[in-house]
């Protein structure tokens, strides 16, 4: 059986790579620090690199457990058509059944477009789900009367999904520290850039407008 709302749910932790996510970032570091002014840099250089490294260093979000809920649905779910006997279901032009589900919504703290990045381990079965702005979703078919195989079933669910961000951690590991680096690193280039530039317009010999007038 497949459910048609799985049309909705997207295949988690397999659209971009945790590689070119980093490159991404270091790239828009770089360009970040390019842009700035004299006047930027009034502020200390180590400040502004702690908020330039803090904003582009790729962090895995976090599932908040405690807040939870989920919602019964009824869903339409496709029948797979057994080709050895005839099937009535079938015969009577329908090949669609109404079954209860329950879908789950998680809370996310953190950037839900992480969901969408593979880390460097992973497994080849990853979990589906919508991604919201602020949540996951994800549904599950209630073939089971019993509350607890349910839970099971959302345990198991929200395990795969953990162990997905637990790699994507470990990719993180120093990676704050690299970030700090390369952001002092470009700000103390770009700082000197703009003060031999400014050097040599005073040395001219000219009267030197201020900026703005």
């Amino acid at each position: 059986m497949r459910v048609s709302r799985y049309r909705d749910e997207e295949l988690l932790f397999s659209k971009y790579q945790w590689n070119d996510v980093v490159r991404t970032n270091e790239e828009a570091i770089k360009k970040q620090a390019a842009k700035m002014s004299l006047v930027d840099f009034e502020e200390d250089v180590e400040s502004l690199a702690v908020k330039l490294a803090k904003e582009y260093t790729p962090e895995a979000p976090t599932l908040r457990h405690d807040d939870i809920s989920v919602e019964r649905k009824e869903v339409e779910v496709e029948r797979q058509r057994d080709g050895y006997r005839s099937d009535p279901f079938f015969e009577g032009g329908s090949s669609t059944v109404t079954k209860n589900a329950v879908e789950v919504t998680v809370p996310v703290e953190g950037d839900t477009g992480f969901f969408r990045v593979r880390p460097s381990k992973y497994n080849m079965n990853p979990p589906r789900a919508v991604i919201g702005k602020n949540d996951i979703k994800f549904l599950l078919i209630l073939e089971a009367e019993d509350p607890a195989a349910v839970r099971t079933q959302i345990d198991s669910k929200l395990k795969s999904i953990e162990g997905f961000l637990n790699w994507q951690r470990e990719d993180a590991e120093g990676l704050s520290q690299s970030m700090l680096t390369l952001a002092n690193r470009e700000l103390e280039y770009r700082r000197s850039q703009l003060g031999a530039a400014d050097d040599l317009v005073n040395n001219l010999g000219y009267k030197v407008k201020k900026p703005g007038s």
